[in-house]
């Protein structure tokens, strides 16, 4: 019941601030999403899986758990960007707008929309796209650099 009222009014929260950000038209763009699928390999994988990442030790042992974003997406690109820039206090959710720029959260906005709808072969290739390595599931590790 705790979790489900604090659930209903972090949604109402989120929201009522996300309400008037503008959306870029750019969302479906293939750079962009490739581009967010860097960021969201070095940061967001551990605790959000991927295509093929069905679970982490990370993510075991966080409480409440985090949205598996691979397999439901987001519903909303504002409030989805207003909690990567801003975080979610007291869940483990990182606010990513003090070290990255606004071009970096939209990115990661549109790979959020795509994910659902991309295989672990798709995955993979956007990965093989951007240079990037399929280590590392945490919150940036040591030496990356992006």
């Amino acid at each position: 019941m705790t979790e489900k009222i604090i659930g209903t009014a972090r949604h109402r929260s989120i929201d009522l601030r996300a309400k008037h950000i503008p959306v870029p038209n750019d969302l479906d763009d293939p750079q962009r999403i490739g581009r967010g699928a860097e960021h969201y390999q070095a940061m967001c994988v551990g605790c959000h899986l991927a295509p093929g990442i069905e679970e982490s030790e990370l993510r075991e042992g966080m409480y409440p758990q985090p949205p598996a974003l691979a397999e439901h997406g987001i519903h909303d690109p504002k409030g989805a960007y207003w909690v990567i820039k801003h975080g979610i206090k007291m869940s483990g959710m990182p606010a990513w707008g003090k070290s990255h720029d606004e071009q970096s959260l939209w990115d990661m906005v549109a790979l959020l929309s795509a994910l659902p709808s991309l295989s672990e072969n798709d995955w993979q290739a956007l990965l093989d796209d951007s240079g990037t390595a399929p280590a590392g599931q945490g919150h940036g590790g040591a030496g990356h650099h992006h």
